[in-house]
Order: structure tokens, then sequence, then C-alpha cells
């Protein structure tokens, strides 16, 4: 992942969200923000990259307010010790019994 749509050159702000809704967008536009890190983005693997419905309203208000997007999904679930996962398993007593897919 990393940067999924690339706006203006300069980035004096930024917004972050779980995910980048038009809700997140048009709050982030509402609070002066030039950017936003997500951790679910516009695109995924085996999406259809045709921009319809709700896609399109996220990619459209990106264009037409010269925004970016950053989205990082794995980082914030697999990070060892802070991200979602060990989280997860940290507030309800789990103890991690291996790892996959990383």
């Amino acid at each position: 992942m990393g940067c999924m749509w690339k706006g203006a050159a300069r980035c004096a702000a930024a917004s972050v969200g779980v995910t980048a809704s038009v809700d997140l967008v048009q709050t982030a536009l509402s609070d002066g923000a030039d950017a936003i890190v997500a951790h679910h983005g516009n695109f995924w693997r085996d999406d259809d990259s045709c921009l319809t419905g709700a896609r399109r309203a996220r990619i459209g208000l990106l264009v037409a307010h010269e925004f970016s997007l950053f989205a990082y999904h794995l980082p914030p679930d697999a990070q060892a010790e802070f991200g979602n996962d060990a989280q997860f398993e940290q507030r309800r007593g789990l103890v991690e019994s291996g790892r996959f897919g990383l």
C-alpha cells in the first residue's frame, strides 16, 4: 500500500481514519487537511478497477480538492506490541500462538 492517490505537491495537515469513506474525506476537508492516512484505502488486490458508486464519489472528492490518500493496512494490524491484533489479544487475555502471512 502507501500512496493511493497523489494530490497537491505539499501537505500542511493530514487527517487519520480507519476507512477512506466519503464522510472521512468531507470531514478532513472541512478540518483543513490536505491528506488522509487510513487503514482501509480505496483499492484492493482483486477489486474491479472501474470507478463507480461510493469509490467514484471518494475519488471524485480527492481529485476535485487535490487531496492525497495514504493507506497502510497490514502494519497497523501486525505490529507486535501496539498493533490492532496485539491490542485485541491483550485486552481479552489471549496469548499469541503463532503468526501467519507476514
